[in-house]
């Protein structure tokens, strides 16, 4: 993979993040970028990105304190802390549970 298509693909997940979060992080900010980039050089998609980031709104979204850290630096961190993407990475979100009754003969029908 090409610089061009690393960078490319680091301002996606900037701006999934910022969709996710409300947030207004420069995804042409090489600070940014660059921590993207260091996981995607490692073997990590575009896709464990973005699911990186649902992982973490879901756990830390509603947490006033902890959706602070919300953010690429922590996320994607190239220092030591790198080591939590994997962690990240693997945190489970469970799943919405299906209606019942009525409603699961509604969502049966819509495929839902």
């Amino acid at each position: 993979m090409e610089n061009t298509e690393f960078i490319a693909i680091a301002q996606h997940v900037i701006w999934y993040l910022n969709e996710k979060t409300g947030k207004k992080f420069n995804a042409k900010a090489i600070g940014n970028i660059i921590k993207v980039i260091a996981r995607l050089k490692e073997g990590y998609t575009e896709a464990d990105c973005k699911q990186v980031v649902d992982n973490m709104v879901y756990h830390w979204g509603k947490d006033v304190k902890m959706s602070a850290y919300l953010r690429p630096s922590t996320l994607f961190n190239n220092g030591t802390a790198k080591r939590q993407f994997e962690s990240y990475l693997n945190m489970s979100i469970p799943e919405q549970k299906k209606p019942t009754g009525q409603d699961s003969e509604l969502s049966d029908l819509l495929g839902i």
